[in-house]
């Protein structure tokens, strides 16, 4: 008698451990997909912004931001719109002193001056 009723009750504790232990394993999977689609969210503007200072960075100030970052609310979009504004502040400068690097560059190699520590060389 005691050991059918350790049986039963065996029997019962298994019968209410096997759905608990599904739970336990299928919800942090369950949570998982949505924890990732928000990381990626998240993420994808930060990257292409990325590389965009990087192409700034290294001289192409042709590349400007667009697409959903500019019109963001929110702190991706202020970065965005930051970018943006030295991208094209650096643009407007370069084109306003490239006239006199131009003009600088043809008269050092026209005229062949160079000066080295106050001493003109020709």
């Amino acid at each position: 008698m005691l050991m059918s009723r350790i049986a039963t009750v065996q029997i019962e504790i298994r019968y209410a451990l096997v759905p608990i232990i599904g739970i336990i394993a299928i919800v942090p999977l369950v949570g998982a997909l949505p924890s990732f689609r928000l990381a990626q969210w998240i993420v994808r503007p930060i990257v292409g912004l990325a590389e965009i200072a990087d192409k700034v960075t290294m001289g192409d100030l042709e590349t400007s931001v667009g697409g959903e970052c500019l019109i963001a609310r929110d702190e991706i979009g202020d970065l965005a719109r930051s970018l943006e504004r030295m991208r094209s502040s650096l643009k407007r400068r370069c084109c306003a002193f490239a006239p006199c690097w131009r003009r600088l560059l043809m008269f050092f190699t026209h005229h062949r001056v160079f000066c080295i520590k106050g001493k003109k060389i020709q």
